[in-house]
Protein backbone atom coordinates (compact mmCIF):
# COMPACT_ATOMS: atom_id res chain seq x y z
CA UNK A 1 0.00 0.00 0.00
CA UNK A 2 2.75 2.19 0.83
CA UNK A 3 4.93 1.78 -2.09
CA UNK A 4 1.46 2.39 -4.50
CA UNK A 5 1.59 5.53 -3.12
CA UNK A 6 4.80 6.37 -3.30
CA UNK A 7 4.94 4.71 -6.96
CA UNK A 8 1.72 7.22 -7.73
CA UNK A 9 3.74 10.25 -6.19
CA UNK A 10 0.21 11.19 -4.51
CA UNK A 11 1.25 12.58 -0.46
CA UNK A 12 2.64 12.11 0.99
CA UNK A 13 5.38 10.88 -1.35
CA UNK A 14 4.43 13.94 -3.75
CA UNK A 15 8.71 14.91 -4.35
CA UNK A 16 8.69 15.83 -8.01
CA UNK A 17 5.60 17.72 -7.84
CA UNK A 18 5.27 19.15 -4.16
CA UNK A 19 2.15 20.75 -4.57
CA UNK A 20 2.08 22.09 -1.10
CA UNK A 21 5.02 24.36 -1.94
CA UNK A 22 4.88 28.06 -3.32
CA UNK A 23 5.21 26.72 -6.65
CA UNK A 24 4.30 23.07 -7.85
CA UNK A 25 7.08 21.58 -8.73
CA UNK A 26 8.07 21.21 -12.68
CA UNK A 27 4.25 22.21 -13.38
CA UNK A 28 5.14 25.89 -13.29
CA UNK A 29 6.53 25.75 -16.80
CA UNK A 30 3.01 23.83 -18.56
CA UNK A 31 -0.50 25.17 -18.96
CA UNK A 32 -3.65 23.78 -21.10
CA UNK A 33 -3.29 20.80 -22.38
CA UNK A 34 0.55 20.09 -21.54
CA UNK A 35 -0.15 20.80 -18.25
CA UNK A 36 -3.69 18.55 -18.29
CA UNK A 37 -1.59 15.66 -19.49
CA UNK A 38 0.12 15.83 -16.08
CA UNK A 39 -2.68 15.23 -14.23
CA UNK A 40 -4.72 12.89 -16.03
CA UNK A 41 -1.10 10.55 -16.05
CA UNK A 42 -1.59 11.10 -12.46
CA UNK A 43 -5.07 9.66 -12.18
CA UNK A 44 -4.74 6.93 -14.25
CA UNK A 45 -1.74 5.72 -12.20
CA UNK A 46 -4.08 6.07 -9.67
CA UNK A 47 -6.75 3.85 -10.90
CA UNK A 48 -3.74 1.02 -12.15
CA UNK A 49 -2.60 1.12 -9.18
CA UNK A 50 -6.30 1.32 -7.72
CA UNK A 51 -7.57 -1.70 -10.03
CA UNK A 52 -3.69 -3.80 -9.38
CA UNK A 53 -4.96 -3.94 -5.52
CA UNK A 54 -8.26 -4.68 -6.29
CA UNK A 55 -7.51 -7.74 -8.13
CA UNK A 56 -4.33 -9.17 -6.04
CA UNK A 57 -5.76 -8.71 -2.82
CA UNK A 58 -9.97 -8.00 -2.38
CA UNK A 59 -10.41 -10.48 -4.85
CA UNK A 60 -11.26 -8.62 -7.91
CA UNK A 61 -14.59 -8.81 -9.46
CA UNK A 62 -16.05 -11.46 -7.74
CA UNK A 63 -18.87 -10.45 -5.21
CA UNK A 64 -18.09 -11.14 -1.55
CA UNK A 65 -20.09 -14.39 -0.19
CA UNK A 66 -22.10 -14.62 -4.07
CA UNK A 67 -21.47 -17.52 -6.47
CA UNK A 68 -21.51 -17.03 -10.07
CA UNK A 69 -19.95 -20.51 -11.24
CA UNK A 70 -21.87 -22.51 -13.54
CA UNK A 71 -21.16 -25.70 -11.83
CA UNK A 72 -22.46 -24.85 -8.50
CA UNK A 73 -24.90 -21.74 -9.48
CA UNK A 74 -26.22 -19.78 -6.21
CA UNK A 75 -29.05 -17.59 -6.48
CA UNK A 76 -27.44 -14.81 -8.18
CA UNK A 77 -26.44 -17.07 -11.10
CA UNK A 78 -30.05 -18.59 -11.37
CA UNK A 79 -31.53 -15.41 -11.36
CA UNK A 80 -28.57 -13.73 -13.18
CA UNK A 81 -27.39 -15.65 -16.09
CA UNK A 82 -25.12 -14.59 -18.86
CA UNK A 83 -24.83 -10.47 -19.43
CA UNK A 84 -26.45 -9.58 -16.38
CA UNK A 85 -23.97 -11.60 -14.04
CA UNK A 86 -20.88 -9.61 -15.84
CA UNK A 87 -22.82 -6.77 -15.41
CA UNK A 88 -22.99 -6.78 -11.73
CA UNK A 89 -19.42 -8.34 -11.69
CA UNK A 90 -18.07 -5.20 -13.49
CA UNK A 91 -20.14 -3.06 -10.87
CA UNK A 92 -18.26 -4.82 -8.01
CA UNK A 93 -15.12 -4.08 -9.65
CA UNK A 94 -16.25 -0.65 -10.19
CA UNK A 95 -17.39 -0.47 -6.87
CA UNK A 96 -13.46 -1.78 -5.19
CA UNK A 97 -11.70 0.65 -7.02
CA UNK A 98 -13.45 3.51 -6.21
CA UNK A 99 -13.32 2.56 -2.66
CA UNK A 100 -9.28 3.00 -2.70
CA UNK A 101 -9.41 6.14 -5.13
CA UNK A 102 -11.58 7.52 -2.40
CA UNK A 103 -8.91 6.16 -0.07
CA UNK A 104 -5.85 8.06 -2.30
CA UNK A 105 -7.83 11.26 -2.24
CA UNK A 106 -8.07 10.94 2.14
CA UNK A 107 -4.41 10.46 2.47
CA UNK A 108 -3.98 13.43 0.58
CA UNK A 109 -6.28 15.83 2.51
CA UNK A 110 -5.07 14.19 6.03
CA UNK A 111 -0.87 13.25 6.07
CA UNK A 112 1.72 16.05 5.10
CA UNK A 113 4.58 15.39 3.07
CA UNK A 114 7.80 13.31 3.81
CA UNK A 115 11.04 14.81 2.99
CA UNK A 116 12.81 12.86 0.59
CA UNK A 117 15.80 11.62 2.57
CA UNK A 118 13.02 10.38 5.03
CA UNK A 119 11.20 8.59 2.12
CA UNK A 120 14.67 6.84 0.63
CA UNK A 121 15.18 5.71 4.25
CA UNK A 122 11.83 4.60 4.65
CA UNK A 123 11.99 2.41 1.55
CA UNK A 124 15.74 0.94 2.68
CA UNK A 125 15.74 0.62 5.88
CA UNK A 126 12.07 -0.29 6.66
CA UNK A 127 10.01 -1.47 4.02
CA UNK A 128 12.63 -3.92 1.79
CA UNK A 129 13.63 -5.39 5.03
CA UNK A 130 10.09 -6.32 6.27
CA UNK A 131 8.81 -7.26 2.89
CA UNK A 132 11.88 -9.71 2.43
CA UNK A 133 11.22 -11.07 6.04
CA UNK A 134 7.54 -11.04 5.12
CA UNK A 135 7.99 -13.04 2.28
CA UNK A 136 9.94 -15.66 3.71
CA UNK A 137 7.99 -16.16 7.02
CA UNK A 138 4.42 -16.69 4.65
CA UNK A 139 6.26 -19.23 2.57
CA UNK A 140 7.86 -21.08 5.54
CA UNK A 141 4.09 -20.56 6.86
CA UNK A 142 2.78 -22.21 3.92
CA UNK A 143 5.34 -25.25 3.58
CA UNK A 144 4.87 -25.80 7.40
CA UNK A 145 0.96 -26.11 7.22
CA UNK A 146 0.77 -28.03 4.26
CA UNK A 147 3.90 -30.32 4.44
CA UNK A 148 4.56 -30.98 7.92
CA UNK A 149 1.22 -30.00 9.84
CA UNK A 150 -0.58 -31.98 6.33
CA UNK A 151 -3.64 -29.18 6.03
CA UNK A 152 -5.10 -30.35 3.04
CA UNK A 153 -8.16 -27.26 3.25
CA UNK A 154 -7.86 -24.28 2.02
CA UNK A 155 -9.69 -21.98 4.71
CA UNK A 156 -7.19 -24.13 7.30
CA UNK A 157 -4.41 -23.13 5.71
CA UNK A 158 -5.56 -19.35 5.28
CA UNK A 159 -6.67 -19.65 8.91
CA UNK A 160 -2.87 -20.40 9.84
CA UNK A 161 -1.62 -17.48 7.36
CA UNK A 162 -4.18 -15.27 9.24
CA UNK A 163 -2.80 -15.80 12.58
CA UNK A 164 0.58 -15.35 11.00
CA UNK A 165 -0.14 -12.24 9.94
CA UNK A 166 -1.93 -11.31 13.32
CA UNK A 167 1.44 -12.28 15.29
CA UNK A 168 3.86 -10.10 12.43
CA UNK A 169 1.48 -6.90 12.81
CA UNK A 170 1.48 -7.12 16.75
CA UNK A 171 5.53 -7.74 16.30
CA UNK A 172 5.79 -5.22 13.80
CA UNK A 173 3.18 -2.22 15.29
CA UNK A 174 3.91 -3.04 19.00
CA UNK A 175 6.97 -4.01 19.62
CA UNK A 176 9.25 -2.65 17.06
CA UNK A 177 7.13 0.48 16.02
CA UNK A 178 7.08 1.41 19.80
CA UNK A 179 4.87 4.41 19.83
CA UNK A 180 7.00 6.25 16.68
CA UNK A 181 3.64 5.44 14.08
CA UNK A 182 0.59 4.48 15.97
CA UNK A 183 1.12 6.55 18.75
CA UNK A 184 2.58 9.56 16.85
CA UNK A 185 4.79 12.34 18.09
CA UNK A 186 2.49 13.05 21.14
CA UNK A 187 3.36 10.04 22.75
CA UNK A 188 7.01 9.92 22.72
CA UNK A 189 8.52 11.41 25.58
CA UNK A 190 11.23 13.69 25.31
CA UNK A 191 15.49 13.30 25.75
CA UNK A 192 16.48 14.18 28.47
CA UNK A 193 19.31 16.43 28.24
CA UNK A 194 22.08 16.23 30.71
CA UNK A 195 22.06 20.21 31.98
CA UNK A 196 23.88 21.37 35.04
CA UNK A 197 20.70 22.18 37.71
CA UNK A 198 21.01 25.38 39.30
CA UNK A 199 22.22 25.34 43.16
Amino acid sequence: LISGFAETNRLPFDMPEAESELIAGYHTEYSAMKFSMFFIAEYANMVTVSAMVTVLFFGGWSIPGVSLDAAHPGLIATLAPGPLASLLTAVCMFLKVFCWLFFFMWIRWTLPRFRYDQLMALGWKVLLPIALAFVMVVAVGVYVAENVAGMTSPRLVMGVLFLINLGLGYLVFIVLDRGTLIGGPQSRKPAERNLPRAA
